[in-house]
């Protein structure tokens, strides 16, 4: 300001600086702020310097004319500096642009004498967003936000868009953010901010560059304690601590704000760890206010873990019936296992270190040196630069892959391209679908997809260089193929890791370890398979007029006693209950009772042999297993059913494939009786049945629905209602055949125990229901009545009336076809030992009846060809069907070749070994019974477990208890003689272990049965189909 002293004109100027403390005054602000504006930003001491200067010119003192006028008016006219040319892009001319842009449209601006302030702040201001750019977000995580009004100015600092910078973001310093700061506060000081359009924005930038300063205040803080940490040469101790809560009486408030974590809590059983920060909120002042008021409505024991990067919180429910002891041993446990699985965190210097002494000695490049000291020590530090974390991350993948040339993910170098590998891909999925036929692991299958489509698991065995050159083989020569590597990352991940996301998941493949299995590999494996492809090709041959089914029982589901269900899949899974009840999942041990869920799958045959035969309806239907066991019986009356459901008119040829378990094996007399009545039933002009070898359950079709069925059990809950007046009497039975005994005493237990099972069915019918298969619901279907089974059988009597229906029910009593029905069969059906089929005449008067087909398509059926081996394959469907060398059957391996093997028993399998556990378990292919052997005499509880054990395994010849003992099981200690076949005869030591239950030598069977003196038993019909008898060995010592 001017000031008039005497003769001479003084200049008065005032320096006013502001500061935190008296010796650090380092802000210069505008005289003319006011106090009460400029102290809470910048500090409360100020300095105010006046300095003095004289001038020459005199003083005159002048009033408004016309000069002040227009001098007035020019400053009043808003300008703006001119727009910046734009001559290549460049994001920072844009974002200086669109500030210019954005003070036209406010509208603000400067006088056109003072242009270089309008260019000043342009400049700072684009200058200091553009370093605040991508860093929003961590300003509002400490509070520090950017104005609102700002907001827009965003985008423009993308480094990864750089030629040279693959960045998300740059860098903030401490030093960078002060001078910004600074620069801010000295922009706010100019002459035209306090002007009354700028007053908003002049706010704004005060607020602004307040919170840059305690931005940076905050990063100093934290860069210091990052200094001490990274020198450290020791990791931090971790601090935590445990507190017992009792249950309280909560407020109808808290109760309603701890719902969820609550009802968590009392779903879980006692010491089962549950997490409070997965309930919390995110906002942090919330989640503390939640952590700190924490209630329980049961005594519950609240762990904190606090270490240098987390601050976690778990809870666990107490047994009130265990000891003071016990409690602090299982809390023991708890708090082991919670820091177990929590991450650890190393300092630089430690790192440095290992780098520092094995990179000298070693000349390996640092990237690789950390990468194996974070997989040997579980380090999981966070990289110390963006660099660094890139390297990082390419030298995890190189190692993941196992391919050292393998340095960058090709699906970035597809963005934006056309396809060219579509038919490949499509190739590789057909062959597998079509040939491969691979499930060698326990699980077979992963389901993945929304329209219930699953991944196949690839054996081992067949290599990804396998599939590649096998299909590289059958593309034509102008497709185009991609490298081995890059197929390899089209599969689907094999485990869910850091890894998994490179793999796109584009062919529904697993590279999967073959896990050990209770099953082994079968000699005619490729032999059954041949007679598979023989019948798919059947069925497309055909497909107009065919219907191709693929049946099997899934294992079967744990039923519940009342008031004490069990988890539908497994032990340790949440299961579904109403809100106001408590759940207590029950161990599997417990169980009486239990259902067999049995799956239809009514295929959409394909067009061409290598098209998918994973496509059609599936039906499920869920029997009891005591009272409603499945048999062939009662498989056939429900597929009938269920056909009829879906089709309006059945069509006249129907294909079938099993597995092969006693109610499908095709062998047996009883199931073929089944099945020639079932092609009465429906009068068909050709019925195809084939089965796998044994062991290879998993190459039927409909394994693959049992992934979707896994799903919609999991998370249930399953129990049985009480019965009407049979609870005190089911008490003591605790298998299934105790309670077949009992019914027999009392006739009203069957109907008590079906209606006590039925909401357990309605409950999973339910669930099935709503399960898909490319975009198809399965349909249910209720289990087959003892009636509508004895109509089914009605159906022989057509062909011998005094056939006698029951002993099809029955599956203790002999059945073999005889008189009429066996001349019927001869003519009319072709026996093989993984096949069986039946076909029409052309006889008018038989009892079959005419054909539906027309004369043309019945003119071309026959029987399903045998395979005739050529070379080391079989010849092709088309060489064979039709013809007379594939009439009978001459090329069965097993029937060629029996392996000769040792059994794998740690001692001789003699009757005193047997006579420790006096056990036998039966073949479901032969149906010959086993002896069990011990080494020792069992115990009271073995033997109990034992026979729970036995009631939920399927046993066949060959297979060995030790080949699915899980830890600590009983099948440690017991055994069986691996060694035998379904064409062994009865072991020499059953008939000394149970004399009084003697059995045919030669097929187990204790029907029409003759023993005499000095001789094994023999029943009447081996003794007519020319077997001998044979003499017992003497013995000096006989087991009581």
């Amino acid at each position: 300001m001017n000031k008039w002293l005497g003769l001479v004109w003084f200049s008065l100027q005032v320096t006013v600086n502001i500061g935190e403390r008296k010796d650090k005054l380092d802000v210069t602000a505008n005289p003319d702020e006011r106090v009460a504006d400029v102290v809470p930003c910048l500090g409360h001491y100020m300095e105010f310097v006046i300095s003095t200067k004289p001038e020459e010119v005199d003083p005159k003192e002048t009033g408004a004319n016309i000069f002040t006028l227009m001098m007035n008016a020019q400053h009043n006219h808003q300008h703006l500096p001119p727009a910046y040319p734009e001559l290549k892009p460049n994001k920072r001319i844009q974002l200086k642009n669109d500030v210019l842009k954005w003070l036209e449209r406010n509208p603000l601006g400067w006088a056109a004498d003072a242009e270089d302030s309008g260019i000043r702040f342009v400049k700072q201001f684009s200058d200091t967003m553009w370093k605040l750019d991508g860093h929003h977000d961590s300003f509002h995580d400490r509070g520090c936000d950017v104005p609102a009004m700002f907001a827009e100015f965003t985008g423009y600092n993308v480094p990864g868009s750089h030629k040279h910078r693959k960045r998300t973001c740059s860098n903030l310093s401490r030093e960078e953010l002060m001078s910004e700061s600074q620069a801010l506060f000295e922009l706010c000081s100019s002459a035209y901010m306090k002007r009354s359009q700028w007053r908003s924005v002049r706010e704004g930038l005060l607020r602004m560059a307040d919170n840059i300063r305690k931005y940076a205040g905050y990063l100093e803080k934290h860069a210091d304690a990052s200094s001490s940490h990274h020198v450290r040469k020791q990791a931090c101790t971790d601090v935590d601590e445990w507190e017992v809560y009792q249950a309280d009486m909560i407020p109808p408030t808290k109760a309603a704000r701890y719902q969820v974590l609550h009802d968590a809590l009392l779903h879980t059983q006692p010491y089962d760890v549950v997490c409070v920060n997965d309930y919390a909120p995110n906002d942090r002042r919330r989640r503390h206010d939640f952590i700190s008021e924490l209630v329980f409505p049961c005594k519950t024991v609240r762990y904190t873990y606090t270490g240098q990067h987390t601050h976690m919180h778990f809870i666990w429910k107490v047994n009130m019936e265990d000891s003071e002891t016990e409690h602090q041993q299982k809390n023991d446990n708890n708090k082991e296992e919670v820091k177990r699985n929590l991450p650890v965190y190393h300092s630089r210097c430690m790192r440095r270190e290992f780098i520092g002494h094995f990179g000298r000695a070693t000349g390996v490049k640092s990237g690789v040196l950390r990468e194996a000291y974070r997989r040997l020590t579980g380090d999981s530090s966070r990289a110390e630069s963006l660099s660094e974390k890139e390297v990082d991350e390419r030298i995890r993948q190189v190692l993941d892959d196992e391919d050292a040339s393998l340095v960058w993910d090709l699906r970035l170098t597809m963005s934006g391209r056309t396809e060219e590998y579509h038919g490949f891909l499509e190739r590789c999925q057909q062959f597998v679908a079509s040939k491969v036929e691979t499930a060698v692991d326990d699980r077979r299958h992963d389901p993945i997809d929304e329209d219930g489509q699953a991944v196949t698991h690839l054996a081992v065995a067949i290599s990804a260089r396998d599939l590649y050159e096998q299909v590289k083989q059958e593309c034509p020569p102008d497709m185009a193929i991609p490298s081995l590597q890059w197929l390899r990352l089209q599969f689907w991940p094999t485990r869910t890791s850091v890894a998994a996301h490179r793999n796109t998941g584009r062919v529904k493949i697993k590279m999967m370890v073959a896990a050990s299995q209770f099953r082994k590999e079968h000699i005619d494996s490729y032999y059954a398979s041949a007679i598979f492809r023989y019948e798919k090709e059947f069925c497309v041959k055909f497909a107009e007029v065919t219907t191709f089914v693929c049946e099997d029982d899934k294992h079967t589901v744990k039923v519940g006693e009342p008031g004490f269900p069990v988890a539908a899949v497994e032990r340790g899974k949440q299961v579904l209950v109403g809100v106001n009840q408590s759940m207590q999942v029950g161990d599997h041990d417990f169980t009486r009772f239990s259902l067999s869920p049995s799956v239809s799958f009514v295929v959409d045959i394909p067009d061409d042999i290598d098209g998918s035969f994973y496509q059609g309806q599936v039906h499920v239907g869920l029997k009891e297993n005591v009272f409603q066991p499945s048999s062939a019986m009662r498989h056939a009356c429900e597929l009938d059913a269920s056909l009829n459901e879906q089709f309006e008119h059945g069509k006249p040829i129907e294909c079938h494939y099993h597995d092969g378990g006693p109610d499908h094996n095709l062998r047996f007399p009883r199931t073929q009786l089944v099945q020639l009545a079932y092609f009465l039933e429906r009068d068909l002009d050709e019925l195809i049945l084939v089965q796998t070898p044994p062991h290879h359950s998993w190459k039927n079709p409909a394994e693959r629905i049992m992934s979707n069925l896994n799903l919609g059990l999991q998370g249930v809950g399953v129990m049985r209602r009480a019965t009407a007046t049979m609870e005190d009497k089911l008490k003591s039975a605790n298998n299934m055949k105790a309670i077949r005994e009992l019914g027999k005493s009392n006739p009203t237990l069957e109907e008590e125990v079906v209606n006590s099972i039925e909401p357990a069915k309605i409950l999973l019918n339910d669930c099935f229901s709503r399960l898909q298969l490319n975009g198809k619901n399965f349909k249910v279907f209720s289990a087959a009545t003892r009636e509508e089974m004895l109509n089914l059988g009605q159906q022989l009597t057509k062909i011998d009336e005094e056939f006698d229906v029951t002993i099809l029910l029955d599956s203790s009593r002999p059945c073999k076809p005889t008189g009429n029905i066996k001349k019927f069969m001869d003519e009319h059906c072709r026996k093989g030992h993984y096949q069986f089929s039946i076909k029409k005449c052309t006889d008018d008067d038989c009892i079959c009846g005419p054909p539906r087909t027309t004369p043309e398509v019945f003119a071309q059926l026959h029987h399903l060809p045998f395979p005739v081996p050529r070379h080391d394959k079989y010849k092709h469907f088309e060489d064979l069907y039709g013809e007379e060398c594939s009439a009978s059957e001459k090329h069965v391996p097993s029937a060629i070749q029996k392996a000769a093997k040792k059994h794998r028993m740690p001692f001789p399998p003699s009757s005193h070994k047997a006579n420790n556990t006096k056990t036998v378990v039966q073949c479901e292919e032969c149906l010959k019974w086993r002896v069990c052997y011990a080494a020792r005499m069992l115990k009271k509880d073995q033997v109990s477990k034992f026979q729970r054990e036995l009631d939920n395994i399927s046993y066949s010849c060959g297979a060995c208890f030790q080949d699915m003992a899980a830890d600590e099981s009983v099948f440690d200690v017991v055994y069986v003689n691996d060694k035998l076949s379904c064409e062994s005869e009865m072991e020499a030591a059953y008939y000394i272990t149970f004399p009084n239950d003697p059995l045919c030598l030669y097929c187990g069977t204790d029907q029409d049965v003759v023993s005499e003196n000095g001789s094994y038993p023999l029943c009447n019909v081996c003794k007519d189909s020319g077997k001998k008898r044979k003499m017992k060995n003497t013995r000096a010592f006989v087991p009581k």
